[in-house]
């Protein structure tokens, strides 16, 4: 957990970096704001998850309110929903420490296969022409099927579980309709990927 929201601070304060030097660059040059990707947008995507998980997923993404909230200022904004799927393999080793001393040395190890299909809503913020950032919130249901190894022993098990969805993220807009994606979301983690 300490690795986690270690890493988790050191790339929000990256992307803060990053934000604020291409906002200060686009307001030297005189530059608007990002071009909105109009309609249906896609995106695919790598996830580096906790637990040692590795996946992809697929969001399929549209303005519900295009114009947003936000009238008049310099930042744009608008309201999607956003809809998909996640998939990954994952595994962890852990040192399980008993009360009976006869099995206190015993390393535990479980990898298994999760889907996981969610549903957010998400309001992106438009700074310039390159950059757009956005929370999400909404909800995940994850199926979850494993195998635990301990000493020999080997148990599967499965459970689907709701959790909520919690993120924040970013896109480098390289064209009208494609960008760079960054998000951090609870409960998958780090995802990296292009919209289109």
């Amino acid at each position: 957990m300490r690795r986690a929201l270690i890493t988790t601070t050191m790339a929000l304060t990256a992307l803060g970096i990053c934000l604020v030097a291409t906002d200060a660059e686009a307001q030297r040059r005189g530059r608007g704001n990002a071009r909105k990707i109009d309609g249906v947008r896609f995106d695919v995507h790598l996830d580096i998850g906790w637990h040692e998980a590795l996946g992809a997923g697929l969001r399929v993404e549209f303005a519900i309110v295009p114009d947003g909230f936000l009238r008049g200022g310099r930042v744009q904004d608008e309201l999607a929903l956003s809809m998909g799927g996640e998939a990954f393999f994952w595994s962890f080793h852990d040192r399980h420490h008993f009360d009976d001393d006869r099995h206190n040395d015993g390393l535990r190890y479980h990898d298994g296969f999760s889907l996981m299909p969610v549903f957010a809503a998400q309001w992106n913020f438009y700074l310039n022409e390159s950059w757009s950032v956005f929370p999400e919130v909404g909800a995940a249901l994850a199926w979850w099927t494993y195998e635990h190894h301990h000493n020999g022993n080997t148990h599967g098990h499965s459970y689907v579980r709701f959790y909520p969805l919690i993120s924040v993220g970013a896109r480098w807009h390289f064209t009208d309709r494609n960008a760079l994606l960054f998000r951090l979301t609870w409960p998958v983690g780090f995802q990296f990927g292009i919209t289109f």
